[in-house]
């Protein structure tokens, strides 16, 4: 793998983290000459490159025979930036203005501050989610570019695979890596499910509609079994297809179809969870059609509260993503610094506003009365 021109040592150092990050090697490197030979560089070039993978805990030395032993894989793909270089943000199409209010934030955050420290920020909005497979036309991304590192929002496995290869360090701001060895900066919104639910059940609701629109399978299997097991460990009784949703589309009307289903049985929802504020805008539209009214009929969650929530009325229960947080483990994480994923999770449940769209579930001799 012939290796462009730029800081060689960088170049042998990227191209390295990439091969250990995809296996290519089990447990110990190949003897320094025949490395050397394969990336057509110098044996004191490799070396260099080698003792920094070793001061990042990737690699440990396996004594006077110059071999080295892989010790961390993920290790290995931790940036080591000095200001004036090069990032690469990439977003779905649409790019930052098509993103929902707090990870735009979040993005324009970690452009001002990755500016204040003298870094220099690419855009680029890529067509990821769709894809089946890697496309050449992304390599034009980096070429000629000098991009030092990788930043993927919402990334998927597909984009995640075409990151690696590249031999750059990468991270994902949301999405889901799959069993790749890329770190993602995020909120498991299972657990926040978990925690709103815990609530409502406290209030005494027993039925819930949790409508999951479109997001990746993985997220799906996470947030459906967060639903089991929060709702069997107090005894109740659930139907994940009606109750807990996903769609193929990111329309409306697909969420009336869904939410009609869930009417259509003969327990009714008496609590909703929205992830997000389009999901929420039209579920609590079907509601005003059906003359459903908030708290007194129906109580109502937001995880993802935004700037728009504050014009609704009643005032919604809500939590607030860290964005703060958010932004401090990417800085981290580019400094080659350690972040707490459970310190995210943490910060945004503390942040919850039960607003005034939580009532307690009213008994049907009340409601009759």
């Amino acid at each position: 793998m012939p290796l462009r021109k730029q800081s060689l040592i960088d170049q042998v150092e990227a191209a390295l983290a990439a091969e250990i990050a995809t296996g290519k090697w089990r447990e110990i490197l190949p003897g320094l000459r025949s490395l050397a030979n394969e990336l057509q560089v110098s044996v004191p070039t490799l070396s260099a490159a080698i003792d920094r993978l070793v001061s990042k805990g990737a690699l440990t030395s396996q004594g006077g025979r110059k071999r080295f032993r892989i010790q961390n894989s993920r290790a290995a793909l931790q940036p080591s930036l000095k200001g004036g270089e090069r990032i690469l943000i990439i977003t779905p199409l649409g790019g930052v203005s098509a993103l929902n209010k707090v990870t735009a934030n979040v993005v324009q955050g970690i452009n001002r501050d990755m500016n204040r420290r003298g870094w220099l920020v690419n855009y680029a909005e890529v067509d990821f989610f769709d894809a089946k497979s890697t496309r050449r036309k992304w390599d034009d991304l980096i070429t000629g570019n000098k991009v030092s590192l990788i930043i993927i929002v919402f990334g998927r496995e597909v984009i995640g695979k075409w990151a690696l290869s590249t031999g750059l360090p990468v991270c994902f701001l949301g999405g889901n890596a799959g069993d790749l060895p890329i770190p993602v900066i995020a909120v498991d919104i299972s657990k926040v499910i978990e925690d709103a639910l815990e609530r409502l059940i406290r209030l005494g609701h027993r039925n819930f509609f949790i409508p999951l629109g479109v997001i990746h399978p993985t997220l799906v299997a996470k947030m459906h079994a967060a639903y089991s097991v929060t709702l069997s460990k107090h005894g109740l009784n659930f139907n994940q297809t009606i109750q807990m949703p996903v769609s193929t589309t990111r329309n409306p009307e697909t969420l009336w179809r869904a939410m009609d289903c869930a009417w259509e049985q003969s327990e009714k929802p008496t609590a909703l969870i929205f992830l997000d504020w389009n999901t929420c805008v039209a579920g609590t539209s079907y509601l005003a059609a059906k003359g459903l009214r908030i708290p007194d009929d129906i109580s109502v969650v937001i995880l993802a509260n935004e700037n728009s929530s504050e014009w609704f009325r009643p005032h919604l229960a809500h939590y607030t993503f860290p964005e703060n947080d958010f932004i401090k483990a990417v800085s981290a994480w580019t400094q080659s610094k350690g972040y707490n994923r459970d310190k995210l999770l943490q910060h945004m449940l503390k942040t919850f506003n039960p607003g005034k769209s939580l009532a307690p579930l009213k008994r049907l001799n009340e409601v009759k009365s």
